[in-house]
């Protein structure tokens, strides 16, 4: 199934400007899809492959008596610890001791106050108490998604979510700068020019694609709350960042999906109370994979919410602070509600593919914030929470095909 983009330049006559306006017109829909791709290397030893496999086996089938694997929500039950990374000099030196292996996409012109704080951040773990995780092994990831490929959709989040995959993956995938945009694109073994005016399953399967986040802020569209879909360009004009994503989810075996932060009566223009519209988003979203794509493994990851005057946080909440409905603390009250929406509708609908992603143990990360100068204190830093996020979405995959 090829996937139709629009073309913006459609009223130009074809017959004037044939082949060079298609083009232009699919580079320009292509770079304000804001996608972002990357596929494996080919250079995985399979000899190497097989025994970290072998590995990974003999530790589920070694779990002491009485010990259960981790669920999404048992997961949640657990403690920061610290673990001290000794002296460093330099950004490059902090995040690969953190186990990445690309950039993460911070500033490296960092002072020494901030290196000691995004240090000090990186130095407390979450480890659940009554449970077991299994150990990420970026290998068995990778292999994995090369024939299972994983979509992120959602904010920008989200697609923090993405790079922290990335970057926990960095040994066995490739980077490739795409010259249409802005955007980074993560692909195999070798540069290809034709995947970026094709974007089908074709593309999808021949450029090996691992995984794959699109940026989609509320999923549906605003004027009706209907899963938005390819071609409707008007709708960018009402919500920016609204794109569409359900032809997408057909190339994919796993899906991670989350919406939450932008819905608010200030940037989502719906005249109903904004929880009411968030409702019926859920109920089409999950009625959409129930119908359309059943075999698909859907993630609803939970939202968390920010905190307010976050500069003041030196170590992990050892309780959740929540958030007040105050100006100025965006929505980050009704955050709450928006995740019980999501459990109790994924529990109505009964659809055993589709499961609640609970994060909320990062409610206590006040003090992981990307920059509280700015402030911002609602993104994280990279490395930091969010590759716990990943460690529990490989648990979920691999504990039931060990």
């Amino acid at each position: 199934m090829l996937l139709h983009i629009p073309n913006p330049l459609s009223a130009v006559p074809s017959v004037r400007y044939g082949v060079f306006a298609a083009s232009v017109a699919i580079a320009f829909a292509i770079s304000l899809l804001k996608l972002y791709q990357y596929g494996a290397c080919v250079d995985i030893n399979e000899e190497e492959y097989q025994t970290s496999l072998r590995t990974q086996q003999q530790r589920a089938q070694n779990l002491p008596p009485g010990t259960f694997f981790c669920t999404p929500s048992s997961f949640n039950n657990g403690t920061h610890v610290r673990r001290p990374l000794g002296f460093v000099r330099t950004v490059d030196e902090l995040i690969y001791k953190a186990g990445y292996r690309c950039t993460s996409g911070g500033s490296k012109d960092l002072t020494q106050e901030e290196l000691v704080r995004k240090k000090r951040a990186m130095e407390w773990t979450w480890e659940p108490t009554s449970c077991a995780l299994l150990e990420f092994d970026p290998l068995l990831f990778t292999r994995h998604l090369e024939r299972n490929p994983l979509l992120f959709i959602g904010d920008s989040i989200s697609r923090q979510q993405f790079i922290s995959l990335r970057c926990l993956l960095g040994d066995y995938v490739r980077k490739i700068d795409d010259p249409f945009s802005d955007s980074t694109f993560f692909m195999p073994d070798k540069y290809s020019a034709e995947w970026r005016i094709q974007l089908s399953s074709v593309a999808v399967r021949e450029n090996r694609t691992m995984s794959m986040f699109l940026r989609s802020d509320f999923l549906v569209r605003s004027r009706d709350l209907d899963v938005i879909k390819p071609g409707e360009d008007l709708e960018l004009k009402r919500d920016p960042f609204n794109f569409a994503w359900s032809h997408l989810v057909p190339e994919f075996k796993y899906v991670v999906i989350n919406t939450g932060a932008h819905w608010n009566k200030h940037v989502f223009n719906t005249s109903l109370p904004i929880l009411e519209a968030y409702q019926i988003m859920i109920n089409k979203v999950l009625e959409y994979f129930t119908t359309k794509h059943p075999c698909v493994r859907v993630f609803i990851r939970g939202s968390v919410y920010g905190h307010f005057n976050c500069s003041q946080y030196t170590e992990p909440l050892l309780n959740p602070r929540l958030p007040m409905p105050i100006a100025g603390q965006h929505n980050w009250y009704d955050m709450l509600t928006m995740n019980e929406l999501w459990k109790t509708s994924i529990h109505d609908f009964g659809n055993p593919q589709i499961t609640y992603f609970d994060v909320s143990f990062t409610e206590l990360r006040a003090d992981s914030h990307a920059d509280p100068k700015k402030p911002d204190c609602l993104h994280y830093l990279l490395p930091g929470p969010m590759d716990s996020w990943n460690r529990l979405l490989y648990h979920e995959l691999f504990k039931k095909l060990l």
